[in-house]
């Protein structure tokens, strides 16, 4: 398993970017040993970060229900291109995971329990803490079901303990921690 740097951002443009040279890479399939209908270039065309690229466009882009739809894929992303799923798709989501319906919470916040069960780089685990943070924040004012607020603040608040154990704390992270807890007291809702 590689892990992924804290340096490595991927952006929107990136992944255009590398879905532009995997088509260009499949229109220049030489001879017959790529022959269209292929097996090979059906590996080609299966190429695992093109399925990332296209959930990170529907999570950037799309209504929740195709969201909640894509994020169905997340296990199987994380059992078979752990790499590009960390590094494109986790900061998408936690990004925006609060600005998403109950149901997208929910169902992002059981592919992030998966992921906090991994071994994470430090800043890996900061994006999903302040996800968590965020998402705990802004709880209180959503509209769910009463019976399913509970399960709500047990999943998020078990999976930000997870990643709390993983953020490296001499990095200054306890400072910018203390001070996004500061701004949630202040806006009159603990996190």
């Amino acid at each position: 398993m590689t892990a992924v740097t804290d340096d490595d951002e991927i952006t929107f443009e990136d992944l255009t970017e590398r879905k532009q040279d995997r088509e260009d890479r499949s229109s220049r399939i030489p001879g017959t040993e790529c022959a269209p209908g292929s097996i090979v270039e059906d590996l080609m065309n299966s190429d695992t970060v093109f399925g990332v690229e296209k959930i990170a466009d529907v999570l950037l882009s799309g209504p929740d229900s195709e969201r909640d739809f894509a994020l169905l894929e997340l296990s199987q992303l994380l059992d078979h291109c752990l790499e590009d799923t960390i590094k494109i798709l986790i900061p998408i989501m936690c990004s925006h995971v609060h600005e998403w319906g109950v149901n997208v919470q929910f169902r992002v916040g059981e592919g992030l329990t998966n992921v906090v069960a991994l071994p994470m780089t430090a800043h890996t685990s900061w994006i999903i803490s302040t996800a968590a943070f965020r998402v705990l924040h802004e709880a209180p004012n959503l509209q769910m079901v009463e019976s399913e607020r509970g399960n709500f603040f047990e999943l998020w608040g078990s999976m930000l303990v997870e990643a709390l154990f993983q953020v490296d704390w001499n990095a200054g992270r306890s400072q910018e921690a203390l001070a996004f807890l500061d701004e949630c007291s202040t806006h009159g809702a603990s996190p």
